[in-house]
């Protein structure tokens, strides 16, 4: 044998030898359970087959549920002949429970159909059926009212879990019940036409129509059925929607939707453990939430107030809670950290009244801030924390929005906050920022303090006590103002012609024009005059450069505040100066005018020497 054919069988054997392997594996599996480790995925189902191998139910995944639904089977056969017994317009068909010749019940039987035609040997079919009596231990009864007053004939079907229909059971026939030959109209019978203590109980009796179930609409399908238990209803693939049992308790698995849902306490709880209710509680309507932590929102109201608060942890004594309280004459918010602390505990209230909105927040040492509008004001005030070295309590500290009284400036007034006894008692540091109004064009601010301390900068929270500074004022607020510059006139040439005698002269407006200035806010000024002049008519004879005021008010010329020169004697000949300066009170901002003057007692010749300075200067103060 060559060497090519002996690993072609040695190739052979061993696949061989590999199926053999798997066949033995593949059995194993079968001997052994496989369903405890499989699982259904959504969408599976496992199928129920008898021997012939036709389909009789599946279980798993059906049309979007886990459910089992039965299939086909075996027809039932048919039952014994219904009870029949005519009532008041209509029939009462009773079913015994049994099968004719007395087999036993099948496992998958589930109603018995029953179907009524007024034409004997009829076909039962979806025209025909009247409704079903459950699968009971004893059977069960069917009212089927109203009917006409013919005869009528009555079948029985059986229906298996799977839909099918079994043998009929042998017709019976009956026609309902008259009044005495007397047919009953719509509306024939009122209240007046029933005597009193003509309906008894045995008369009902006999002739009120009593069931164990009734259902209304399709057996296995959508409906609903009314028996002893309750009422209850069922959806087109058979699932229970909703159920309200003899006792009055109700299940829905569905939406409900209505216009109006009455009661007095409707709960709820969420898959995460969170509870909910809406309850009439001692008069108190309120809906609450509570999380699994414990953290609870409720919404409640009263004949007086209604609200809205939260709690951090519902059984926690000191938790954190907030709230919205609004009653008749007042909405308030309030956030406390502490519930049951209201006085110490940090806190922040929104209130709002009719005349009154504040906002208060207090710290946990005692400090307090609130935010006041009234009608009349706003502000600002604040309670430092208590003294940590016995200083006694403080009035708060306030910043006041509201009109100055006297001008009706408007005003933002920044007011200290006050020891309430000691010697510092009643006493307070302010600060009035004054806006202007039609009769007060300018803006004011008024600072109100026994001590005035100027310190250097905060560096690092830390005041700067080694660096030099200054307090500065803008240019149009200092000495350097262009209303505190001084206003210079001066004589521009000699007088060609005077007048004599011992009072004062208006100079000619060329020799030495009239000028104008303004006053500061003191409404003082410096004047200072420089003359140079001469009058030697006689010892006696003098020469004197002076001013007149005009304007913010009137001041006349006077020897008192002028320049003077008095001859040293006849035909002296040499000029001399002479200069003044002296402060006056004024009117303050006020616009002036300032004529110069001279004054000539006597002669001729009498000068001003035009070589030398001859001026008024008028510098107005701060």
């Amino acid at each position: 044998m060559d060497a090519e054919t002996r690993r072609a069988i040695a190739e052979y054997a061993r696949e061989v030898a590999k199926l053999r392997s798997e066949v033995t594996t593949l059995q194993r599996g079968q001997r052994a359970g496989q369903l405890a480790n499989s699982s259904l995925e959504e969408g599976q189902t496992i199928e129920a087959r008898d021997e012939t191998g036709a389909l009789r139910g599946r279980w798993g995944w059906v049309d979007g549920a886990v459910g089992l639904v039965t299939e086909g089977g075996d027809p039932v056969s048919a039952p014994t002949a219904p009870q029949v017994t005519p009532s008041l317009g209509g029939l009462r068909v009773t079913w015994d429970g049994l099968l004719d010749g007395d087999p036993a019940i099948p496992v998958d039987f589930d109603h018995m159909a029953v179907h009524i035609s007024t034409t004997s040997g009829f076909t039962p079919s979806a025209a025909t059926y009247v409704g079903s009596i459950r699968r009971a231990g004893e059977g069960g009864m069917l009212p089927v009212v109203p009917l006409p007053y013919v005869p009528h004939y009555v079948v029985l079907i059986p229906v298996t879990t799977g839909g099918v229909q079994g043998d009929p059971s042998a017709e019976v026939a009956a026609t309902p019940l008259q009044t005495s030959g007397v047919d009953l109209e719509a509306d024939s019978i009122e209240a007046v036409h029933i005597k009193a203590g003509a309906v008894t109980a045995d008369k009902l009796e006999a002739l009120l129509v009593l069931a164990t179930t009734i259902i209304g609409g399709i057996p296995g399908g959508a409906r609903v059925e009314i028996d002893q238990d309750g009422l209850r209803g069922y959806d087109e693939s058979n699932a229970l929607v909703f159920a309200v049992d003899a006792s009055g308790n109700a299940v829905f698995s569905g939406d409900i939707v209505a216009s109006e849902i009455s009661g007095s306490r409707f709960s709820l709880t969420s898959s995460s453990g969170a509870t909910g209710a809406i309850e009439d509680v001692s008069g108190v309507v309120r809906t609450q939430v509570v999380s699994p932590a414990g953290a609870r929102a409720q919404l409640a109201s009263t004949s007086g107030q209604a609200e809205f608060s939260v709690w951090g942890d519902a059984g926690s004594s000191t938790t954190p809670a907030g709230g919205m309280l609004a009653t008749p004459g007042s909405c308030q918010v309030n956030l406390l950290s502490n519930v049951t602390d209201t006085v110490t505990s940090p806190l922040l209230t929104l209130v709002a009244l009719p005349t009154e909105a504040r906002v208060q927040a207090r710290g946990g040492t005692g400090s307090d801030l609130r935010i006041t509008a009234q009608d009349a004001w706003a502000g600002v005030s604040a309670t430092p924390e208590p003294s940590a070295v016995g200083q006694p309590p403080a009035i708060p500290g306030t910043i006041y929005a509201f009109r100055r009284s006297g001008t009706d400036a408007p005003t933002l007034s920044l007011q200290s906050p006050v020891s309430t006894s000691g010697a510092g008692s009643d006493r307070r540091s302010i600060i009035h920022v004054e806006g202007a109004n039609t009769a007060r064009a300018s803006t004011v601010i008024n600072h109100a303090a026994r001590i005035h301390y100027l310190q250097g900068e905060l560096v690092s929270g830390s005041t700067d006590t080694t660096t030099d500074g200054s307090v500065q004022l803008a240019d149009t607020h200092s000495i350097y103002a262009a209303r505190h510059a001084p206003v210079r006139g001066e004589l521009l040439g000699s007088l060609t012609s005077f007048s004599t005698g011992s009072s004062f002269y208006d100079f000619p407006s060329g020799t030495f024009a009239p000028f104008a200035f303004k006053t500061g806010w003191s409404g003082r000024i410096k004047v200072e005059i420089m003359m140079c002049g001469l009058n030697n008519a006689s010892d006696a004879s003098s020469i004197a450069l002076g001013f007149r005021l005009s304007g913010g008010s009137t001041v006349a010329g006077s020897l008192k505040r002028a320049a003077y020169v008095r001859s040293a004697g006849a035909g002296f000949g040499s000029s001399q100066s002479a200069y003044f300066s002296d402060t006056l009170n004024l009117t303050a901002n006020a616009d002036y005018t300032l004529t110069p003057l001279y004054r000539i007692t006597s002669g001729t010749v009498a000068y001003f020497d035009t070589a030398l300075a001859n001026h008024i200067l008028i510098t107005p103060l701060m």
